[in-house]
């Protein structure tokens, strides 16, 4: 899961919080929406930029996605609720992928669930889905919030990822869990992502500061 479909009636797309970097690299200059916010199509070629995902580290800005903390004594029970990811047997660093359902029980969307700590977990969606979050929280222990526009989101791709990662200061880098850590001063939290069959790792970290994570990971992980 990386994109929903773009958006087709989006009068005023909003700027990711990477998007000046984005742009600074994006030599195609071919740009779309996806849920409200502005998303490279393409930053060379598609045919470069798998390459370098193939043999060494590819990045891409990911703040198009919808993101949900949820954090309380019944998140996991929440998260089992709502999507069919297995979020009561995860352990603390374990991700796992479902399906979002509705009340009838028929699909609506795709969903990543990571659990970083005993009552904390990170819900990732290609959509938002708020009203159907607030609803079917109601009468239990748990809060769900969006985060998505308080964030920034950087995918790392590739085999080198994990070097990468560990050249530019994100220490105890492991592309099979989920965790939280600090990047040059910065609370970063990690979980494991794919592009196609090549692994890679998204790093999700206060929207201030995504500038400074983007260039530290240019210039030490490079």
């Amino acid at each position: 899961m990386i994109f929903p479909a773009e958006d087709f009636f989006t009068d005023a797309p909003r700027p990711t919080p990477l998007f000046s970097a984005v742009a600074s690299q994006s030599d195609a200059n071919l740009w779309t929406t996806v849920n409200g916010w502005t998303a490279a199509r393409v930053y060379s070629s598609v045919s470069g930029e798998y390459e370098t995902a193939k043999s060494g580290a590819a990045l891409a800005d990911l703040g198009p996605l919808a993101r949900y903390s949820v954090r309380g004594a019944q998140a996991a029970e929440f998260l089992g609720r709502v999507t069919t990811a297995p979020a009561v047997s995860l352990h603390v660093g374990e991700s796992a992928r479902g399906l979002m359902l509705n009340d009838a029980g028929y699909v609506i969307d795709l969903a990543e669930v990571s659990r970083l700590s005993d009552d904390l977990f990170l819900l990732t969606l290609p959509a938002p889905h708020a009203r159907h979050i607030a609803l079917a929280s109601r009468g239990m222990k748990v809060e769900a919030n969006d985060i998505s526009a308080d964030v920034a989101a950087l995918g790392v791709f590739g085999p080198q990822t994990a070097g990468v990662l560990s050249a530019a200061g994100l220490k105890s880098v492991n592309e099979m869990t989920a965790a939280s850590g600090v990047l040059r001063g910065v609370e970063t939290a990690a979980r494991p992502i794919q592009f196609g069959a090549m692994p890679g790792m998204e790093l999700i970290f206060p929207k201030e500061e995504a500038l400074t994570i983007w260039e530290r990971i240019m210039r030490r992980g490079a």
